[in-house]
């Protein structure tokens, strides 16, 4: 939606046609960001509803930055270090949340309140955002194929059990 930029985008690409998917997004004309919801206070009825049905979270967010990276947090340790090495290893710099806030480890966090109680929140800078979806004025075949790269990555961790 227009709150986070590219963030739905990239989340449907994630979630395929196999796995559930659920969007926040803004569609006001302007001033989307004003709908914004930090993780931990998110309380949509439907959006807990689905939560609360799913092993596995993983949440798509927008951080700043012009720099091209994806931050992996969350309290699912595993899946959260095999995502930063599945990304690495595609290419994508990564590392954990730089900011706390970000981190994904609030037990309130969506991305923690599945049924595992741990989940993995990504926040993909603006930078990357916009080069995975061709918006940073490089070629269409480049940025399909980072965008691939980036959704391998993602759901073979994912998918591997």
């Amino acid at each position: 939606g227009k709150i986070e930029p590219g963030t739905s985008e990239l989340a449907r690409d994630i979630a395929g046609a196999d796995l559930s998917l659920y969007l926040f997004e803004g569609c006001k004309a302007n001033h989307n960001r004003d709908l914004h919801i930090t993780s931990d206070r998110f309380d949509e009825p439907e959006g807990l509803k689905l939560i609360r049905k799913a092993q596995r979270v993983v949440t798509v967010h927008g951080e700043s930055g012009d720099d091209l990276f994806v931050r992996v947090g969350g309290l699912d340790k595993a899946r959260v270090t095999a995502l930063r090495n599945a990304l690495r290893n595609a290419g994508f710099e990564t590392d954990a949340p730089a900011n706390s806030q970000l981190g994904g480890t609030d037990p309130n966090n969506i991305c923690n309140r599945g049924k595992s109680g741990a989940g993995v929140q990504l926040e993909i800078s603006r930078g990357l955002r916009d080069a995975l979806l061709g918006r940073d004025g490089s070629p269409a075949a480049q940025a399909d194929a980072l965008r691939d790269a980036f959704r391998r990555a993602v759901r073979g961790v994912l998918l591997a059990e």
